[in-house]
């Protein structure tokens, strides 16, 4: 039996352009029988670059982020204490210390925008807490984050709906060079959502709601929640409920408007013009049966039961609100209302050009009744882009005005939910 001995030299030899590593490996027996050699060579190039030895360093610093103070602004930072390069976006990643939240900043930007976080500090699945590292996982198209404050590793998706829409809104704002942007739902009507605690009831709940993806957060709730977080005012032009009191109450903490319950162009308008003025004249309305039939998207989507329940109650909302306010003609006690029946029936045929008929009935003097019958044209579309426009104007320009009371010091802006947009 033999034991192996082997020997091995390395000799590094240097030319102009790459290092070489010359390996001389010796393997014998300690009974000298057998004795094999091998040579082998080695080059490495350099990766540093060629800088000649009279190179001076430009001394003149760039800011890429921040610069403008410590603060929680779009262009601030707070103890910005991580950093990963996004070579293929052409940004950098900071983890914002102390404002808990991931910021991306685009080489040339002024300012960065919120990819993680930026939702107080907190353990909740969209908060973090004292953040001190992130990196960019492209198989996912996520952010892996150190969530120190929480002793917590997260996968971020930045890819998630809700930042998906935010990054749209970020882009279009950019591309088109524009100082603001006013967000209004204009698609078909959705289904009501539920509202209830531990779901949408509070802006922390409708928050969570989204990054768990419930079943029951609305894509218009997503949409709002977007504008909101971008600093947008959001108008909604549909009757489903996506105002719930968690969006108010994030609406109220960034102090953005919001307002809107369906454009209630056509047949609503006219109930709601000639409802106030029979009880307005004392005329108790006992009945209104409310007929329709459409075509388009409109008019196949409200065939649908759930989404026809979300117009139904916009439709009924009207009356009952004007009842409500009229003790004389209604006795609250015995919770007397007019009977209210609302038909929406999808006729392709008709496309855009929506039938409403409409049957009001009235008690009036001697026990009498008093039957009005309406037919009604209603163009929806030509009837309600004028409002559009209108809406997003006069949002614009309340951004514009402040206001302050003889007991107030400081001026200030109108409460989040416009009212004052129903007037049109």
């Amino acid at each position: 039996m033999s034991t192996k001995n082997t020997s091995v030299l390395l000799q590094v030899v240097e030319t102009e352009t790459s290092l070489q590593f010359e390996v001389f490996t010796t393997t014998n027996t300690l009974d000298m029988s057998t004795e094999i050699s091998t040579h082998h060579t080695v080059s490495v190039q350099s990766v540093l670059p060629n800088i000649p030895s009279d190179a001076r360093w430009d001394q003149k610093e760039i800011t890429v982020a921040g610069g403008h103070g410590r603060g929680n602004a779009t262009n601030q930072l707070s103890y910005s204490y991580g950093l990963f390069i996004d070579d293929d976006d052409e940004a950098t990643i900071i983890t914002d210390y102390s404002n808990h939240r991931i910021v991306k900043w685009k080489i040339g930007e002024k300012s960065g925008h919120i990819v993680a976080g930026g939702n107080g500090q907190g353990d909740r699945p969209y908060q973090l807490s004292y953040p001190t590292d992130a990196l960019v996982d492209k198989n996912t198209d996520s952010l892996i984050i150190c969530d120190q404050g929480n002793k917590r590793v997260l996968q971020w998706s930045l890819s998630s709906d809700l930042e998906h829409i935010r990054n749209d809104i970020r882009t279009f704002k950019k591309n088109n060079n524009l100082d603001k942007v006013i967000v209004l739902w204009t698609a078909n009507t959705e289904r009501y959502v539920d509202v209830r605690q531990g779901l949408n009831q509070t802006s922390d709940e409708i928050l969570q709601s989204i990054a768990a993806n419930d079943d029951e957060i609305s894509p218009s709730n997503i949409f709002a929640c977007a504008a909101i977080l971008e600093g947008c005012p959001y108008i909604n032009g549909s009757p489903q409920n996506t105002l719930v009191p968690g969006i108010i109450e994030l609406a109220s903490k960034h102090n953005v408007f919001i307002g809107g319950d369906d454009f209630k162009s056509g047949q609503t308008k006219l109930k709601s013009v000639l409802a106030d003025f029979l009880v307005s004249a004392g005329l108790k309305i006992e009945s209104i049966v409310s007929y329709n039939h459409l075509g388009n998207n409109d008019g196949k989507n409200l065939s649908a039961p759930q989404q026809f329940r979300s117009k139904e109650i916009s439709k009924s909302n009207v009356v009952d609100d004007m009842v409500g306010a009229n003790h004389l003609l209604y006795n609250k006690k015995k919770n007397e209302h007019p009977d209210h029946v609302v038909v929406i029936k999808y006729v392709p045929f008709v496309k855009d050009s929506k039938r409403a008929m409409d049957e009001y009935i009235s008690s009036i003097f001697m026990n009498g009744l008093n039957t009005i019958a309406i037919h009604n044209t209603c163009e929806d579309s030509l009837l309600a882009s004028p409002l559009i426009i209108d809406l997003v104007i006069l949002t614009e320009l309340l951004t514009r005005i402040t206001y302050k009371t003889n007991d107030s010091e400081q001026y200030q802006s109108f409460e989040p939910v416009l009212s004052i947009l129903s007037y049109l």
